[in-house]
Protein backbone atom coordinates (compact mmCIF):
# COMPACT_ATOMS: atom_id res chain seq x y z
CA UNK A 1 0.00 0.00 0.00
CA UNK A 2 1.16 3.52 -0.79
CA UNK A 3 0.73 5.66 2.36
CA UNK A 4 1.69 8.96 0.73
CA UNK A 5 -0.63 9.17 -2.23
CA UNK A 6 -0.84 12.49 -4.07
CA UNK A 7 -2.07 11.47 -7.51
CA UNK A 8 -4.87 9.35 -8.92
CA UNK A 9 -2.84 6.34 -10.05
CA UNK A 10 -1.44 5.31 -6.62
CA UNK A 11 -4.90 5.91 -5.14
CA UNK A 12 -6.39 3.50 -7.65
CA UNK A 13 -3.64 0.97 -6.91
CA UNK A 14 -4.45 1.13 -3.20
CA UNK A 15 -8.16 0.74 -3.88
CA UNK A 16 -7.51 -2.24 -6.16
CA UNK A 17 -5.57 -3.95 -3.37
CA UNK A 18 -8.42 -3.28 -0.96
CA UNK A 19 -10.93 -4.69 -3.45
CA UNK A 20 -8.79 -7.82 -3.83
CA UNK A 21 -8.90 -8.35 -0.05
CA UNK A 22 -12.69 -7.83 -0.07
CA UNK A 23 -13.06 -10.62 -2.62
CA UNK A 24 -10.76 -12.90 -0.61
CA UNK A 25 -12.72 -12.33 2.60
CA UNK A 26 -16.09 -12.97 1.01
CA UNK A 27 -17.67 -9.58 0.39
CA UNK A 28 -20.39 -10.43 -2.19
CA UNK A 29 -19.30 -9.33 -5.65
CA UNK A 30 -22.64 -7.58 -6.28
CA UNK A 31 -21.71 -4.98 -3.64
CA UNK A 32 -18.17 -4.29 -4.85
CA UNK A 33 -17.56 -1.29 -7.08
CA UNK A 34 -14.60 -0.70 -9.37
CA UNK A 35 -11.61 1.29 -8.18
CA UNK A 36 -12.60 4.10 -10.53
CA UNK A 37 -16.14 4.23 -9.11
CA UNK A 38 -14.86 4.37 -5.54
CA UNK A 39 -12.30 7.03 -6.39
CA UNK A 40 -14.84 9.20 -8.21
CA UNK A 41 -17.25 8.95 -5.28
CA UNK A 42 -20.34 9.57 -7.39
CA UNK A 43 -22.25 6.41 -6.40
CA UNK A 44 -22.68 7.46 -2.80
CA UNK A 45 -25.48 5.04 -1.91
CA UNK A 46 -23.61 2.04 -3.33
CA UNK A 47 -20.43 3.11 -1.55
CA UNK A 48 -22.31 3.20 1.78
CA UNK A 49 -23.71 -0.27 1.08
CA UNK A 50 -20.17 -1.49 0.38
CA UNK A 51 -18.91 0.07 3.62
CA UNK A 52 -21.69 -1.71 5.52
CA UNK A 53 -20.69 -5.03 3.97
CA UNK A 54 -17.04 -4.44 4.87
CA UNK A 55 -18.07 -3.62 8.45
CA UNK A 56 -20.19 -6.77 8.76
CA UNK A 57 -17.49 -9.07 7.37
CA UNK A 58 -14.36 -7.54 8.90
CA UNK A 59 -15.47 -5.85 12.13
CA UNK A 60 -18.32 -8.18 13.08
CA UNK A 61 -16.88 -11.59 12.18
CA UNK A 62 -15.33 -12.38 15.58
CA UNK A 63 -18.21 -10.67 17.37
CA UNK A 64 -20.81 -12.91 15.76
CA UNK A 65 -18.71 -15.98 16.48
CA UNK A 66 -19.01 -15.13 20.19
CA UNK A 67 -22.63 -13.99 20.06
CA UNK A 68 -24.08 -16.86 22.11
CA UNK A 69 -21.44 -16.79 24.89
CA UNK A 70 -21.82 -12.99 25.11
CA UNK A 71 -25.60 -13.10 25.43
CA UNK A 72 -25.54 -16.01 27.91
CA UNK A 73 -22.96 -14.16 30.04
CA UNK A 74 -25.07 -11.01 29.99
CA UNK A 75 -28.31 -12.87 30.68
CA UNK A 76 -26.80 -14.46 33.80
CA UNK A 77 -25.68 -11.06 35.10
CA UNK A 78 -29.01 -9.38 34.41
CA UNK A 79 -30.99 -12.21 36.01
CA UNK A 80 -28.78 -11.92 39.10
CA UNK A 81 -29.96 -8.33 39.65
CA UNK A 82 -33.33 -8.17 37.89
CA UNK A 83 -35.91 -8.62 40.65
CA UNK A 84 -38.59 -6.89 38.53
CA UNK A 85 -38.21 -9.35 35.62
CA UNK A 86 -37.85 -6.46 33.20
CA UNK A 87 -35.38 -8.22 30.92
CA UNK A 88 -35.48 -11.22 28.62
CA UNK A 89 -32.35 -11.42 26.50
CA UNK A 90 -33.26 -14.80 25.02
CA UNK A 91 -35.05 -13.07 22.13
CA UNK A 92 -33.36 -12.57 18.75
CA UNK A 93 -30.47 -10.11 19.12
CA UNK A 94 -31.50 -8.37 15.90
CA UNK A 95 -35.03 -7.74 17.14
CA UNK A 96 -36.42 -4.45 18.37
CA UNK A 97 -37.43 -6.20 21.60
CA UNK A 98 -33.79 -7.07 22.34
CA UNK A 99 -32.52 -3.61 21.44
CA UNK A 100 -35.11 -1.78 23.51
CA UNK A 101 -34.03 -3.55 26.70
CA UNK A 102 -30.84 -1.48 26.68
CA UNK A 103 -32.60 1.89 26.57
CA UNK A 104 -32.64 2.13 30.36
CA UNK A 105 -28.87 1.52 30.62
CA UNK A 106 -29.49 -0.95 33.44
CA UNK A 107 -27.92 -4.04 31.80
CA UNK A 108 -24.71 -2.03 31.40
CA UNK A 109 -24.91 -0.76 34.96
CA UNK A 110 -25.28 -4.30 36.32
CA UNK A 111 -22.17 -5.44 34.42
CA UNK A 112 -20.12 -2.47 35.57
CA UNK A 113 -21.34 -2.70 39.17
CA UNK A 114 -20.41 -6.38 39.26
CA UNK A 115 -16.93 -6.06 37.78
CA UNK A 116 -15.46 -2.60 38.28
CA UNK A 117 -12.75 -2.78 40.93
CA UNK A 118 -11.12 0.61 40.66
CA UNK A 119 -10.75 3.14 43.48
CA UNK A 120 -13.91 3.76 45.57
CA UNK A 121 -14.78 7.06 43.90
CA UNK A 122 -15.09 5.23 40.56
CA UNK A 123 -17.33 2.42 41.77
CA UNK A 124 -20.75 2.49 40.08
CA UNK A 125 -23.28 4.31 42.24
CA UNK A 126 -26.92 3.14 41.97
CA UNK A 127 -27.99 6.52 43.33
CA UNK A 128 -27.00 7.92 39.91
CA UNK A 129 -29.44 5.56 38.13
CA UNK A 130 -33.21 5.26 37.80
CA UNK A 131 -34.32 1.65 38.13
CA UNK A 132 -37.61 2.38 36.37
CA UNK A 133 -37.15 5.59 34.37
CA UNK A 134 -40.37 7.38 33.48
CA UNK A 135 -39.23 9.96 30.94
CA UNK A 136 -36.73 10.47 28.17
CA UNK A 137 -34.77 12.80 30.44
CA UNK A 138 -34.33 10.01 33.00
CA UNK A 139 -33.32 7.54 30.30
CA UNK A 140 -30.70 9.95 29.00
CA UNK A 141 -29.36 10.46 32.55
CA UNK A 142 -29.00 6.69 32.96
CA UNK A 143 -27.29 6.24 29.61
CA UNK A 144 -24.91 9.15 30.11
CA UNK A 145 -23.87 7.75 33.48
CA UNK A 146 -23.11 4.25 32.15
CA UNK A 147 -21.16 5.83 29.27
CA UNK A 148 -19.05 7.69 31.84
CA UNK A 149 -18.40 4.40 33.63
CA UNK A 150 -17.44 2.67 30.38
CA UNK A 151 -15.01 5.48 29.63
CA UNK A 152 -13.42 5.09 33.07
CA UNK A 153 -13.08 1.35 32.44
CA UNK A 154 -11.38 2.04 29.06
CA UNK A 155 -14.15 0.33 27.12
CA UNK A 156 -14.76 1.62 23.57
CA UNK A 157 -18.13 3.36 23.18
CA UNK A 158 -20.10 2.79 19.99
CA UNK A 159 -23.55 4.18 20.78
CA UNK A 160 -24.83 7.49 22.14
CA UNK A 161 -28.01 7.96 24.19
CA UNK A 162 -29.68 9.20 21.00
CA UNK A 163 -28.73 5.96 19.25
CA UNK A 164 -30.41 3.90 21.95
CA UNK A 165 -33.54 6.03 22.00
CA UNK A 166 -34.02 7.09 18.39
CA UNK A 167 -32.24 4.58 16.16
CA UNK A 168 -31.94 0.83 16.11
CA UNK A 169 -28.28 -0.17 15.65
CA UNK A 170 -28.25 -3.91 16.32
CA UNK A 171 -24.75 -4.60 15.02
CA UNK A 172 -23.23 -1.74 17.01
CA UNK A 173 -25.09 -2.92 20.12
CA UNK A 174 -23.63 -6.42 19.74
CA UNK A 175 -20.20 -4.86 19.14
CA UNK A 176 -20.60 -2.85 22.36
CA UNK A 177 -21.51 -6.00 24.28
CA UNK A 178 -18.54 -7.80 22.72
CA UNK A 179 -16.09 -5.26 24.16
CA UNK A 180 -17.72 -5.44 27.58
CA UNK A 181 -17.46 -9.22 27.42
CA UNK A 182 -13.79 -9.08 26.39
CA UNK A 183 -13.03 -6.57 29.14
CA UNK A 184 -14.75 -8.36 32.03
CA UNK A 185 -15.37 -12.00 31.13
CA UNK A 186 -12.15 -13.18 32.80
CA UNK A 187 -12.19 -10.63 35.63
CA UNK A 188 -13.07 -11.76 39.14
CA UNK A 189 -16.45 -10.46 40.23
CA UNK A 190 -16.54 -7.75 42.86
CA UNK A 191 -19.45 -9.51 44.58
CA UNK A 192 -19.80 -13.03 45.85
CA UNK A 193 -22.66 -15.15 47.11
CA UNK A 194 -25.93 -16.30 45.60
CA UNK A 195 -28.03 -13.20 46.28
CA UNK A 196 -27.68 -9.84 44.59
CA UNK A 197 -27.25 -6.79 46.82
CA UNK A 198 -30.27 -4.61 47.49
CA UNK A 199 -29.37 -1.67 45.28
CA UNK A 200 -30.76 1.70 46.30
CA UNK A 201 -31.58 3.51 43.07
CA UNK A 202 -32.35 7.18 42.54
CA UNK A 203 -36.09 6.50 42.27
CA UNK A 204 -36.35 4.16 45.25
CA UNK A 205 -39.01 6.30 46.98
CA UNK A 206 -41.19 6.65 43.89
CA UNK A 207 -44.56 4.90 43.64
CA UNK A 208 -43.22 1.51 42.52
CA UNK A 209 -46.45 0.18 41.03
CA UNK A 210 -46.90 3.28 38.89
CA UNK A 211 -43.27 3.23 37.81
CA UNK A 212 -43.36 -0.46 36.97
CA UNK A 213 -46.47 -0.29 34.78
CA UNK A 214 -45.03 2.76 33.02
CA UNK A 215 -41.74 1.00 32.35
CA UNK A 216 -43.46 -1.96 30.71
CA UNK A 217 -44.93 0.20 27.95
CA UNK A 218 -42.95 3.41 28.12
CA UNK A 219 -43.97 6.45 26.08
CA UNK A 220 -40.48 7.85 26.47
CA UNK A 221 -41.03 11.57 26.29
CA UNK A 222 -39.71 14.69 27.95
Amino acid sequence: MNHLVRTKKPCLNNIEKAISIMFQKGVPSRYILTAEEIFDGQKVERIWILIKQVFEIFAMHDVKQLKNPIINWLQNIVQFFDSKNQFDLSVNWKSEEFYNQFKTGLPYFYILFLYMQSSPEFLPDPQRMYELPQSRTELVENLNYVLQLQHKANIPIYLTPEDYLDRMQSSFLLLQLYYLYCRFNHVEMRLSGENAPNLSFKDKDRNRQLAYSFAKQPPYQN
